[in-house]
């Protein structure tokens, strides 16, 4: 069941913050072009082109993604392991391999929902995907991947962080705000790269993009977007959670 409520609580969660998603992606692919935009610029043009919808573009794919991932994680994470004698450990090991797992099923449809949401790209999910295959074939589904993994040591950080939370303040949204703030912060460049290289109908090589990004702007353009970043993550992690120990107190012992 674990998989199952992962899935539900996760679907509420992403289709609150979505509009914030829209614009984060697109804020983060132009870090990687020769005329970057503001926040400010960015709603405007999204509003000017498509008014409301725009901020609601690829909420199909985004519910076909996140959701699937979270589901996958959680009924992966489930199984525990006793290797290192410490709790927080051995949930670091669990919350890592599981993200991994999630990660290489979700990563093709997280692909198509980032070049949904960025470019104006006005074409449906079956289009764009035909678009993409076109390009790059299989391989071209699984851009982004080896930076995933690499992030999802943000896992492995984040819940035996809630974890620990939890179980010092009894708050499941103090614990999952902190959580997911400090763990998010820390890697956020890896996510910085992974959008980018999703968007991408080229291949792109993490170090080529970090280095591209550190020459135009130094060490503050790898962070350049984390506040957007977290005003989507952050909210998007708290409800999750909220949600699905809800679940589990009132559901888990009836199915």
């Amino acid at each position: 069941m674990e998989g199952l409520f992962g899935l539900i609580s996760n679907t509420m969660s992403t289709s609150f913050v979505h509009p914030i998603d829209v614009v984060k992606s697109n804020y983060q692919m132009a870090r990687n072009t020769s005329n970057p935009q503001s926040v400010k610029q960015i709603m405007r043009s999204t509003w000017n082109t498509n008014g409301l919808r725009g901020f609601y573009r690829g909420l199909g794919p985004n519910l076909g993604t996140y959701p699937i991932f979270w589901g996958v994680y959680f009924q992966t994470g489930k199984h525990k392991v006793n290797l290192f004698q410490n709790k927080y450990l051995d949930k670091f090991t669990t919350s890592f391999a599981a993200g991994n797992i999630a990660s290489a099923v979700a990563n093709p449809l997280f692909v198509v929902k980032t070049r949904l949401q960025t470019n104006n790209n006005n074409k449906g999910y079956i289009q764009t995907m035909k678009d993409i295959n076109r390009s790059g074939g299989t391989r071209a589904f699984f851009r982004g991947l080896p930076s995933t993994m690499l992030n999802n040591f943000k896992l492995g950080i984040q819940f035996p962080m809630y974890d620990y939370f939890l179980e010092k303040t009894n708050n499941i949204a103090i614990s999952s705000a902190s959580a997911k703030l400090i763990s998010s912060t820390a890697l956020y460049p890896l996510d910085l790269v992974r959008v980018i290289q999703r968007g991408s109908e080229k291949k792109l090589p993490i170090k080529k993009i970090a280095r591209n990004i550190y020459a135009k702007e130094g060490i503050r353009g790898l962070y350049r977007g984390a506040l957007l970043y977290n005003c989507v993550s952050t909210p998007n992690f708290v409800i999750m959670m909220m949600m699905l120990e809800f679940l589990r107190s009132n559901f888990s012992d009836k199915v």
